[in-house]
C-alpha cells in the first residue's frame, strides 16, 4: 500500500524540483513529459480529382473538353487514374466509327504522357497506380469526349479520377490530422 503512494509523490517532487530551477529546469520537464507520449505514425492523405459529364444534346454528337491541374510536390508517393464512360447502344445506333467515345491523359511535370485511354463504348478501365520517382510540378489532366444524348433517357457520359496520395505524419495527441514534413 505504501508504495502506491511513493511513486507519484516522487513523480510529483521530480516536476516541481525541475521546474524551481528556472528556464533551464523546464528542459528536463518537457523531456520527461515528451518521453510518456506514443510515438507518430506514418499516414496517408489521399486528395481526388473527378471529372465527368452527361450529354444531353439529342440528335447531334457534341464535343467536350476539360482540363484540370494539380501539383505533384516530394510528399507525393502514388498517383492512381481511372476511367468509366457510359455509351449506350455504341453498336446499335447508326454513326461512323470512332465518333463517340471518351479519351482521357495525364500529363506529367516533364510533359510526358504517362497515363492515357480511350473508350468508344460502355466500359471501364483498370486503375493505373503511378509510383514514384514521380516528376515534380504541375500535372494536368485532359478530357476529350464525343457523344450525344437525350436528357432522362439515353445520355452518353464519362467519370475520371484522379487519386493523390501523399505521405504525412500522425501525432498521437491529433490522430485526426496528418501533418507534411
Amino acid at each position: 500500500m505504501r508504495t502506491r503512494r511513493v511513486l507519484p509523490t516522487f513523480f510529483m517532487l521530480a516536476i516541481m524540483l525541475m521546474s524551481s530551477a528556472g528556464c533551464i529546469g523546464l528542459v528536463p520537464a518537457r523531456e520527461f513529459v515528451e518521453s510518456m507520449m506514443d510515438e507518430p505514425l506514418p499516414g496517408v492523405i489521399q486528395d481526388k480529382i473527378a471529372l465527368s459529364h452527361d450529354f444531353v444534346t439529342p440528335f447531334a454528337i457534341s464535343p467536350y473538353d476539360a482540363e484540370q491541374q494539380f501539383e505533384v510536390d516530394k510528399h507525393v508517393t502514388r498517383i492512381g487514374a481511372y476511367l468509366s464512360a457510359s455509351i449506350p447502344f455504341g453498336d446499335n445506333i447508326p454513326v461512323p466509327d470512332g465518333v463517340r467515345y471518351v479519351e482521357a491523359s495525364l500529363i506529367s511535370a516533364d510533359g510526358e504522357t504517362v497515363w492515357s485511354e480511350r473508350l468508344t463504348d460502355s466500359d471501364s478501365t483498370l486503375e493505373k497506380d503511378l509510383f514514384q520517382p514521380l516528376s515534380l510540378g504541375t500535372w494536368t489532366l485532359t478530357v476529350e469526349e464525343r457523344g450525344y444524348g437525350l436528357e432522362g433517357q439515353v445520355e452518353d457520359s464519362f467519370h475520371v479520377l484522379i487519386t493523390i496520395d501523399r505521405d504525412c505524419i500522425v501525432y498521437p495527441n491529433d490522430p485526426n490530422d496528418c501533418v507534411l514534413e
